[in-house]
């Protein structure tokens, strides 16, 4: 039986967020080409005043960049190991472009952000991610809790002492889901965990939106920003929606 991938998005601005006159500070950016699909997720620091910028620019970057080392001949278990230096190389030149008045301001203002991401061609796939959110692979949850302190990827644009002396990692932790995988999702940690029951099975392409503008208007969830994307190995069939088709 043939299959395709059913991939689907969500995202709403965290109640909390609303009531405070702020942005949604979560960056979403999905790509499909020849064969493979991307997609990363990246969430603001809450602290930062402009961290929506960042989070927006570095999930376009990295979503693209991983859709070209797909697309180049990477393996898909190599994507994080090439991606994580390819995001800090990318912030680097994002300062150097801007040229801020200071610099370290800037970094900690608007480029410190949480990464999430799922890469996947044919039966492989890959998760990956750096700091707080939540990973689904089949059956398990993954929630990623840092103590409101990730380690953000843009930490490493900073000395230690402005860092708080953490020390950094040189990739993303990973998460390798078996070939015979058939639910994947990736969710910034805004998104509520008991809710992932009913997050599958979604026919429409705005489905999952629809569902989650329903949870937050009717059922007050989501103090904080949240985006989700689920991904299910389906049968084709004629009436399946393709996967850029959620974007619309």
């Amino acid at each position: 039986m043939a299959l395709t991938l059913r991939v689907r998005l969500g995202q709403v601005m965290g109640r909390d967020h609303l009531l405070r006159g702020a942005n949604c500070q979560d960056g979403k950016a999905l790509v499909e080409a020849r064969g493979y699909f991307a997609a990363v997720l990246c969430d603001g620091c809450s602290e930062g005043e402009r961290s929506e910028v960042g989070a927006r620019a570095a999930a376009e970057f990295a979503a693209a960049h991983v859709g070209r080392l797909l697309a180049n001949g990477s393996a898909v278990q190599d994507v994080p190991r090439l991606l994580y230096p390819a995001i800090i190389n990318f912030l680097r030149e994002f300062v150097l472009a801007v040229k801020p008045a200071n610099a370290a301001h800037f970094v900690l203002d608007a480029l410190l952000f949480t990464v999430l991401g799922v890469a996947v061609r044919g039966d492989e796939a890959i998760l990956f991610a750096a700091g707080d959110g939540t990973l689904v692979m089949d059956g398990q949850i993954f929630q990623r809790d840092e103590n409101n302190t990730p380690r953000y990827i843009g930490y490493h644009l900073l000395d230690a002492t402005t860092r708080g002396n953490l020390i950094m990692p040189e990739t993303f932790a990973v998460y390798e889901p078996e070939p015979t995988w058939e639910r994947l999702a990736i969710a910034t940690d805004g998104f509520e965990v008991d809710l992932f029951p009913q997050v599958w099975n979604i026919p429409h392409p705005r489905g999952l939106q629809r569902r989650m503008n329903v949870w937050w208007s009717q059922e007050m969830r989501f103090r904080d920003d949240a985006t989700l994307v689920t991904l299910e190995r389906v049968a084709a069939s004629g009436n399946e929606t393709r996967t850029m088709e959620a974007l619309k």
